[in-house]
């Protein structure tokens, strides 16, 4: 680094911080960057002091192997060296990487420098993206479980009491036991039952592939909706009540009924928990062994059972676990865990500049589920691999709070995660989704209508002009899957109640077809010819999917063939896209598990990889 020629050193010091230990030279997977500061002092009477590096450098770096592994910053020697009548500034760092056996080349010594641009050429006309990409996968894969081993370390860290007494521990230990008191299968049952994919043997296509990500917000990311008039509590009670189940009051022939609609159970007195256990159970004496039934977060519905939230009993909903109600005995450590957990935000800016902190911002953060940051990281950490679209869904207001809050977060003002910055995740714009009945005699008119969604068509609308910008299936399709970043969608609540809640008038999800390569049709030839084809993977998260064929949320558009229609799937072909394009959120496991939306889409993908290879 040239320095001016003038300046003579006579004693200084520099230190780098945030660098990893010998020991750790080899997983540096951490996105944080280190410091370097190199400063002087001058030799005459002032002793003033000259900065001449004080700034970030972008690629991890280690201490040298006999320097003090616990300091907080690693002390270095520099020097000022000529070349001609130019003075260097020369410094030796160490360069650190995610596992033995890798290098990774610099672009440039610091983020302030321009950076030196290869040419990864080999001498037989190859290139090194191979290489990258084995680089970027190794990465990731270490990442990943940094990323893992940080939050249970940051859980550890918590364990203890506030200044008020009240008891802040998120160990994992705790967590762990506390996740025995949920459970995701039935006795006998195996994973992924009511997965049907087609088993292939034919040459896998090569295929880019990216992922639309629809994510709901209210009980899916978003815990309490003030302005819908829940408050969060209102809400945890509410989640936890869904997934409590309770034996329906019905004639015991027909115990092993699977109950199909909310108008059978609405009613519905319950008096046993889903295994047995009376909902009155009496206090356990002293000594006593202690059990509870276990929520239940299964995708199929107990023979004879249903949520205790979908009974005459939901009128208690919001206050399921407090003293006096029938979840406070056996669920109550739950709430408090999960309310600890969301109530740690509302602390972390604790001491900060109130200038820093936007409360509009901070409100809701303090309400966001933590694993939705992870889920965005991990996305954000897989661009090179798979790139993505999210696409945030709501019935509600909440979009537009919403997306300055996931905005915020992507430049860096999340407290909780001040080094994460992707462009990438900006929310860029806002749209209106809207049914409209198709006119006779239009263009866009089916001739042979099978489902009374045939009959409409859905259209987006900018949030501020209301203008179309796009209409009918193919158009949103392609608006989702050309944008760079995410977007927000509000969609049409009032069709979907309208029509009692039925799938096919609820929120659409589009599956296009696969380009085939054998095809004869030359529009579809001209489809797979095209070298922007993409096979984009619609994947939408939502509490409000159920198992029940006609009472649900999504409303799964299919295309048959490249360029051709969409239809509306029935509701029995619906379920068998759960775990494919549907994931139904039991709003406890995210709360509970901070990698569990990552796991099920790292799920869905390998199924959605199958099929189409």
């Amino acid at each position: 680094m040239n320095i001016n020629k003038q300046t003579t050193t006579t004693s200084g010091n520099g230190i780098v911080a945030s660098s990893y230990s010998y020991a750790d030279r080899n997983v540096a997977v951490s996105t944080d960057r280190a410091q370097l500061r190199i400063v002087r002092t001058q030799k005459d009477d002032s002793a003033a002091v000259v900065v001449f590096v004080d700034d970030e450098i972008p690629y991890p770096v280690h201490l040298e192997e006999n320097a003090d592994n616990e300091s907080v910053a690693g002390e270095l020697d520099w020097s000022v060296e000529r070349h001609g009548s130019v003075p260097y500034l020369c410094v030796t760092l160490f360069k650190a990487s995610p596992m033995a056996g890798l290098t990774l080349w610099w672009k440039r010594p610091l983020v302030s420098c321009t950076e030196r641009v290869e040419d990864n050429t080999n001498s037989d006309g190859t290139g090194s993206k191979s290489n990258n990409t084995q680089f970027q996968q190794a990465w990731n894969q270490a990442h990943q479980q940094f990323l893992s081993q940080r939050r249970q370390e940051e859980e550890e860290d918590q364990d203890g009491e506030d200044d008020n007494g009240h008891d802040t521990s998120l160990s994992s230990a705790k967590s762990s036991s506390l996740r025995d008191l949920i459970v995701a299968t039935l006795p006998n049952d195996g994973d992924d039952k009511n997965t049907n994919e087609p088993t292939t043997t034919s040459t896998p296509k090569t295929f880019n592939t990216k992922l639309i990500l629809h994510l709901d917000i209210n009980e899916t990311i978003l815990i309490g909706d003030e302005a819908g008039g829940d408050s969060r509590e209102d809400c945890l009670n509410k989640v936890l009540s869904k997934a409590a189940f309770v034996q329906a009051p019905i004639p015991k022939e027909d115990s092993s009924l699977l109950l199909q609609s909310y108008q059978e159970t609405q009613h519905m007195e319950p008096t046993h928990w889903w295994d047995g256990t009376p909902l009155q159970d009496q206090e356990r004496k002293n000594g006593d062994d202690v059990y509870h039934p276990p929520l239940y977060t299964g995708w199929e519905w107990p023979p004879g059972c249903c949520p205790y939230y979908r009974t005459a009993l939901k009128r208690h909903g919001k206050n399921f676990v407090q003293p006096g109600h029938h979840g406070h005995q056996h669920y109550r450590p739950l709430y408090d865990f999960v309310d600890q957990k969301l109530a740690a935000m509302e602390h972390s800016v604790d001491g900060l500049d109130e200038q820093a902190v936007d409360p509009a911002l901070h409100r809701v953060w303090a309400h966001m589920i933590p694993a939705t940051f992870t889920l965005l990281e991990s996305l954000a950490q897989r661009q090179q691999e798979q790139d993505f679209t999210v696409v945030f869904r709501t019935f509600g207001t909440d979009l537009p709070d919403i997306a300055k809050a996931i905005t915020a977060f992507a430049q860096g003002k999340h407290p909780k995660y001040p080094n994460f910055c992707n462009p990438h995740l900006h929310v860029n714009k806002l749209y209106k989704g809207r049914w409209t009945l198709i006119s006779e005699g239009s263009s866009d008119a089916t001739k042979t209508a099978t489902s009374p969604i045939d009959r409409y068509k859905y259209q987006l609308l900018d949030d501020l002009t209301d203008q179309v910008v796009a209409s009918g299936d193919e158009e949103i399709v392609r608006l989702l899957e050309s944008t760079v970043g995410a977007v927000g969608i509000q969609d049409h609540f009032d069709f979907w109640q309208q029509n009692d809640y039925v799938p096919w008038a609820g929120k659409p999800v589009w599956v296009p077809a696969q380009p085939d390569k054998t095809t004869t049709d030359n529009a579809c030839q001209k489809a797979v010819n095209d070298e922007q084809q993409l096979l984009c993977h619609h994947l939408f998260f939502d509490d409000n999917i159920h198992h029940q064929v006609d009472d649900s949320i999504a409303s799964v558009r299919v295309q048959s063939r490249p360029n051709g229609p969409y239809r509306t799937l029935t509701g029995q072909e619906t379920l068998e896209q759960q775990g494919l394009h549907l994931i139904r959120v039991p709003t406890i496991e995210p709360l509970m598990d901070d990698e569990w939306f990552v796991q099920q889409v790292d799920k869905a993908k390998e199924k959605f990889d199958q099929i189409h290879q």
